[in-house]
């Protein structure tokens, strides 16, 4: 079964500011989520009602406890891990939950309370807009330094199970950029990654400057290890020898901060190695563990 636990702001002063709500069964959920994503991945398959259903099973039960409420941060389990939850419709016909609520989502309750009571780094009102990007030429390698540093950072580079994934051409994603900076007109300040530009060491670089960002690329999330896999020899390698002292455990391994993340330029071109045989420098991967520092 799943259940849902609404903590609202005890701005109000609420006697009870948790709330608890059955969603119900699973599998109607689960199997609702599927076919929704088969739905989504597959231009050619009809059209289902998943949608619709998944609002019914899930948000017309929250919503009558968010009266007041315009932001919700969704800390999921299971398999609403994978559910879009701003693509649900929204309480007209043609439109969308990202509509009526700013949401968001946060990994853990520890998560949700760092957002909270760290101090907000200002930004300023910039738009990242990328699109397309070069998967089959390597782009220009930042300097020694730099790749030492983010080697020794995240190991992702070592775990490339495969010298190029295949990842295809987005033809389109360069006018869908192009598109979304249009509609940003004059709200800000605009930068365009495109092509080789748009690589591991400048979108590391721009995000954190940026108030808001548009990624038209390839995602994933490696749970067959497609992308990674579990080279045991580089593992032994990079824990004895590249990092000297600083050894890694090889929990890091099986981080899965390390199996999900975006495709960025030069990710079919095999790396380049270096005397142990070890790639260096970007392998056009950058990881969820390497965007969260």
């Amino acid at each position: 079964v799943y259940d849902a636990f609404i903590l609202r702001s005890n701005r109000t002063r609420e006697q009870n500011p948790v709330r608890w709500v059955p969603l119900g069964a699973a599998e109607p959920l689960d199997d609702s989520i599927a076919a929704w994503r088969r739905m989504l991945v597959d231009p050619k398959r009809v059209a289902s009602d998943s949608p619709r259903r998944l609002r019914d099973l899930i948000w017309d039960k929250l919503e009558p406890h968010l009266d007041g409420i315009h932001t919700v941060v969704v800390i999921a389990d299971g398999n609403l891990h994978r559910l879009p939850w701003g693509a649900l419709p929204g309480r007209q016909p043609g439109q969308y939950l990202i509509e009526e609520y700013a949401l968001t989502a946060a990994a853990s309750g520890q998560q949700l309370y760092g957002m909270l009571v760290n101090p907000r780094v200002k930004t300023k009102k910039q738009l990242l807009a990328v699109g397309g990007i070069d998967y089959n030429t390597r782009p220009k390698s930042p300097p020694a330094d730099d790749q030492t540093e983010q080697l020794a950072a995240d190991p992702s580079s070592i775990m490339r199970s495969q010298d190029a994934a295949g990842w295809a051409v987005l033809p389109e994603t360069e006018a869908e950029a192009n598109a979304i900076v249009g509609l940003w007109g004059e709200r800000g300040t605009v930068v365009e990654l495109g092509n080789l530009e748009a690589n591991e060491d400048s979108l590391s670089r721009l995000l954190p400057k940026s108030r808001f960002a548009h990624l038209a690329t390839h995602g994933f999330f490696d749970t067959r290890g497609e992308v990674f896999g579990q080279n045991l020899r580089a593992q032994s390698l990079f824990e004895l020898s590249l990092l000297g002292s600083q050894r890694q455990s090889s929990v890091a391994f099986r981080n899965p901060l390390l199996m999900t993340g975006i495709v960025m330029a030069g990710a079919n071109v095999p790396p380049e190695k270096d005397d142990l045989g070890l790639p260096v420098g970007e392998d056009g991967i950058l990881t969820a563990e390497e965007i969260s520092g």
